[in-house]
């Protein structure tokens, strides 16, 4: 009992480090250029990208805190969070270890699609890059959470020329926003200047 109590309460904190619209102590802001406070677009991502993350430690306890894995399994369900790859999912890995536990959160219903995820490993000093169509006027947000806290990590977001539309850099959690003017592909960079190797996870909303 004690230790799915921990883990509801660090879910709710994770929640209120997102949502709070002045981040309180103990809670990581990232550096970015321009930084605004995130829209609810933006909380919604880097929500989920904390999730996962929480998901990624639950499930690495020895043995694995199958309680908290399986709130935070309803929980990215409520969010609409889906993978980017069907074959790539950690989340169905935690479903079914969780999978007793489960029965004790009911499935929330009638959600609207969410943001995708994807987890990456990268070594140290290792980068990733992938290119996303986003669609004109739409809000845009891309958000990396890593699993380990005080790994630091950078997220670029590029024009199909080349120019940069957002910069972030920051321990824990970085995140990007913006709104397009034109239908376009974007490359979405991640850089991991960190001395071992890193385990994150990639929100795109």
């Amino acid at each position: 009992m004690l230790q799915a109590g921990l883990g509801r309460n660090r879910i709710l904190l994770a929640i209120m480090c997102i949502a709070a619209i002045a981040l309180p102590a103990g809670c990581t802001q990232p550096s970015a250029t321009g930084a605004q406070q995130p829209s609810q677009d933006g909380r919604s991502n880097q929500y989920v990208a904390t999730l996962l993350a929480q998901g990624e430690a639950a499930a690495s306890t020895s043995p694995p805190n199958l309680a908290e894995l399986a709130q935070i399994v309803r929980a990215l369900e409520q969010a609409g969070a889906r993978p980017q790859s069907e074959s790539e999912d950690p989340v169905e890995t935690w479903r079914a270890l969780a999978q007793e536990q489960l029965g004790a959160y009911p499935p929330f219903r009638g959600r609207l699609l969410g943001p995708t995820y994807q987890r990456l490993s990268l070594k140290a000093g290792a980068a990733f890059e992938l290119e996303q169509l986003f669609l004109a006027g739409q809000n845009a947000v891309v958000s990396t959470t890593t699993v380990e806290d005080g790994v630091t990590s950078s997220l670029t977001i590029r024009s199909s020329n080349g120019d940069i539309i957002c910069e972030s850099q920051g321990e824990k959690l970085t995140s990007c926003e913006w709104v397009p003017l034109f239908t376009a592909r974007y490359r979405i960079e991640i850089r991991h200047d960190g001395p071992s190797d890193a385990a994150l996870f990639l929100t795109i909303n």
